[in-house]
């Protein structure tokens, strides 16, 4: 009876300690249409693998990437590029994931 409870409670204790959400660390790559730049950062739209419209945000974008693409003018909204991207794991339990992106090549 001592082995089952032992048992229980590290059963239990493993279910509380394990983090909910998994991220993915390979990078991704995505082909999206630019739809801008405002304080919430740089807003992509496309389609996920469900069909489904999705947009993403970068909250920021290294300086070398923006040299190759000027994406804080409105010019290259509507345009398509190829996205490559890791997402961030939060900080805390309470903040979403981030977005990190690594390539951009427009197409």
């Amino acid at each position: 009876m001592k082995t089952i409870l032992q048992l229980f409670l590290l059963l239990t204790f493993v279910s509380f300690t394990t983090k909910k959400e998994t991220i993915q660390n390979d990078p991704i790559t995505i082909e999206a249409t630019f739809d801008g730049f405002d304080e919430d950062g740089f807003s992509f739209s496309f389609t996920n693998d469900d069909d489904e419209n999705e947009t993403i945000i970068f909250e920021t974008i290294s300086s070398d990437l923006l040299k190759k693409y000027d994406l804080k003018s409105d010019e290259l909204i509507g345009e398509e590029f190829e996205l490559t991207y890791k997402t961030q794991a939060p900080n805390d339990e309470d903040s979403d994931p981030t977005f990190v992106l690594m390539a951009i090549k427009k197409i």
